[in-house]
C-alpha cells in the first residue's frame, strides 16, 4: 500500500493476513519470536477488527548471589499472547489497539529466592501501536505494551528516512523490562519494504541491571499475504 500523501510504504497491505517472525540477541541473552494479525472482515489496509495471536521463546544468563556466593544463574523465558483489537487511521497515522490474554514463564537452572518472576504467570494485555507518515519521505513508529503477568513492559520509538525506492534509514530507542529488571536500547536500523512484505535489521547499545553496555543485533522479517 501506498499512502496517499506522496507515496511512501505504510506497514499494511491489500490482504487480510500478517504474519511475523524475528529475532533478537545480546551479549547474555537471546530470543526469537513470531506472530500472526488477522482482519476478519475486511483488509489490513482498511480501519477495522484485528485479532492478534502471537509467542516467543528465548534464553538468558544472570550473576545471582546464592548460599553466601555470587552464582551464574541460566533461564528460559516463554510468552504467549492472545489479543483484539482494532486499527484506524486518522489521515497521515494509523492507530492499533489490542487487549487480551497473556502467559509469561521463566525456568531457572538454581532456585533464586531473590528473583520476582522466576515462575510462570498469566494475566492480561494491552498494546497500542502507531505509524505515522511525517513526510513523503519521513515516517516515524512508536510500539507500547504492558501486561499484568511478572508487570512485564516494552516501549518502542523509530523515526526513519526512506532514501532510495523501498530503502529506509533511521534510529531507534526505547525501554523494556519487568519486576527483575529494567533494560533501555538506543541504534539504528535499515529496513526494506516491498508489496508483500519487510526486512529489518538495527544495531546498537543495550544497558541493563545485569550488563550495563553491550551491542544487540534484533532483526525482524515481515511478510503479509
Amino acid at each position: 500500500m501506498r499512502a496517499a500523501d506522496g507515496g511512501l510504504p505504510t506497514p499494511f497491505v491489500s490482504g487480510a493476513i500478517e504474519w511475523w517472525s524475528g529475532a533478537d540477541a545480546i551479549r547474555h541473552s537471546w530470543s526469537t519470536y513470531s506472530g500472526v494479525n488477522w482482519s476478519p472482515f475486511g483488509k489490513l489496509a482498511e480501519d477495522g477488527v484485528r485479532l492478534r495471536a502471537s509467542g516467543g521463546y528465548g534464553e538468558y544468563r544472570y550473576r545471582g548471589w546464592l548460599d553466601g556466593r555470587t552464582e551464574t544463574i541460566y533461564g528460559t523465558a516463554t510468552f504467549a499472547d492472545l489479543l483484539a483489537g482494532y486499527q484506524m487511521g486518522l489521515g497521515a497515522l494509523t492507530l492499533k489497539a489490542f487487549a487480551g490474554a497473556t502467559f509469561d514463564g521463566h525456568f531457572l537452572s538454581e532456585v533464586d529466592p531473590n528473583n520476582p518472576v522466576a515462575a510462570s504467570a498469566k494475566g492480561a494485555k494491552g498494546v497500542l501501536e502507531g505509524w505515522l507518515n511525517i513526510t513523503p519521505s519521513a515516517w516515524a513508529q512508536v510500539d507500547l505494551a504492558y501486561a499484568t503477568a511478572h508487570a512485564s513492559y516494552n516501549s518502542r520509538l523509530r523515526v526513519g528516512y526512506r532514501v532510495v525506492n523501498g530503502v529506509s534509514l533511521g534510529i531507534e530507542g526505547g525501554q523494556f523490562g519487568n519486576e527483575a529488571s529494567d533494560n533501555r536500547r538506543l541504534g539504528g536500523f535499515a529496513r526494506y519494504d516491498w508489496l508483500g512484505g519487510e526486512l529489518s535489521v538495527s544495531g546498537g547499545v543495550s544497558g541493563d541491571i545485569a550488563e550495563p553496555r553491550n551491542p544487540y543485533v534484533p532483526r525482524v522479517y515481515m511478510t503479509k499475504f
